[in-house]
């Protein structure tokens, strides 16, 4: 009896784990802000996101500073107060045109946390009918 429940309570953990790790992953979607970045002009920038208390990823291989998607507006007027190099410049042209286009369902925040709730669920009723379900007859019912 003590290993039924042993395994059942295990079971449930790992379930709930799942949950929550899908749950608080991070899925941002991100946006372009600058391209182009030059250093002296970075430090300038990522300050003025850092006052602004805005989060930001660098690709420095590109030279391209993101923003999340939701603060975005609130990152182009911090941008735009900067006095920066003309070299650097935020994103225009037909580039900005396809950041404000709306979003395909299934880049949203909403879908993505949905689909890895699903793939977790979907991952923990394999576990448990693969695993424990086997180990939880074995234990019952002595079957080999």
């Amino acid at each position: 009896m003590k290993n039924k429940s042993k395994y059942i309570y295990l079971s449930y953990g790992l379930i709930a784990f799942l949950f929550i790790a899908a749950w608080f992953s991070d899925s941002t979607v991100y946006k372009p802000l600058v391209s182009d970045l030059t250093k002296s002009n970075a430090v300038k920038i990522v300050n003025s996101l850092e006052a602004n208390d805005i989060s930001y990823k660098i690709n420095t291989s590109e030279s391209i500073l993101f923003v999340p998607a939701s603060e975005y507006q609130t990152a182009l007027g911090a941008l735009n107060k900067l006095h920066i190099d003309e070299t650097t410049q935020p994103i225009s042209g037909n580039i900005e045109s396809l950041i404000n286009s709306p979003i395909k369902f299934y880049e949203q925040t909403w879908f993505i946390h949905f689909y890895k709730l699903f793939g977790c669920l979907i991952f923990a009723m394999v576990v448990v009918l693969a695993i424990v379900r086997p180990l939880l007859r074995h234990e019952i019912y002595g079957e080999s």
